[in-house]
């Protein structure tokens, strides 16, 4: 099927709910950026899983972080009136992205950035969506998905606290998605709304119900939230890679 016919079905698909198999969706995706997929974006299934409670929770805006080619918010741009943006610091992912939001036509409610994420205020968003973007800093060299950019467990704490503070200064009504955690803690200020099996892990949202600082913060371990209390930080068990 040539790109443009494969786009028109996407779209088609998507927009009124129908099955799509991800490699049909992947295949949008500029070599050998469709081949792994599977190990570093969302699946189809779990976005529309996310894209619906976030509907059903009431969010307009949404912030994807790490949102490397695109998959998560131009899927969710196709399947809701979303208003999605995505932060991306490797500049092949971010081309990859505005190739894709230009083929499948949702340049009117995607916004693509290309930085590292102390560049964007995450708190301006109604939501924001993890999919343990900061998890590869702590992948063998072989795992890692290209040399671009700086990976290293230092980083990985870096970004780890800059989320752990970016959840503690948002406005209160503020929802957090996870799909294989993030490695931080969530303040006990997060309420867990909701919590499911999907694709291969554990998709969670969570809504701040208040701006008072909490003695316990919440942790994801295994498959299941659990309340952890506050101590120093560190990563969070069973939570900080994506597979392989």
């Amino acid at each position: 099927m040539a790109r443009l016919e494969t786009a028109q079905a996407v779209s088609t698909a998507l927009r009124n709910h129908l099955p799509l198999e991800d490699d049909v969706f992947d295949s949008l995706l500029p070599e050998p950026l469709g081949d792994r997929s599977s190990l570093y974006w969302t699946p189809l299934s779990v976005i529309e899983m996310a894209s619906q409670w976030l509907i059903e929770a009431g969010a307009r805006t949404v912030l994807d972080v790490g949102s490397g080619p695109g998959k998560f918010v131009v899927a969710t741009a196709l399947l809701t009136d979303l208003l999605v943006t995505g932060v991306e610091h490797r500049a092949a992912l971010h081309a990859a992205a505005q190739g894709l939001v230009e083929i499948l036509g949702v340049g009117d409610r995607v916004r693509l950035v290309h930085a590292p994420i102390d560049e964007v205020d995450m708190t301006q968003f109604d939501a924001l969506y993890l999919f343990n973007p900061f998890g590869e800093n702590l992948f063998a060299e072989e795992e890692q998905l290209d040399k671009t950019v700086a990976l290293s467990e230092a980083r990985y704490h870096e970004d780890v606290a800059r989320m752990e503070s970016t959840l503690e200064r948002a406005p209160t009504g503020t929802l957090f998605l996870t799909y294989h955690g993030f490695g931080g803690r969530i303040p006990g200020s997060y309420f867990p709304m909701k919590s499911d099996f999907a694709g291969s892990d554990v998709l969670r949202l969570w809504r701040k119900s208040s701006d008072d600082a909490s003695a316990d913060s919440w942790c994801e371990v295994e498959g299941r939230i659990n309340l952890a209390q506050t101590g120093p930080r560190k990563r969070a068990p069973g939570v900080g890679r994506r597979k392989p």
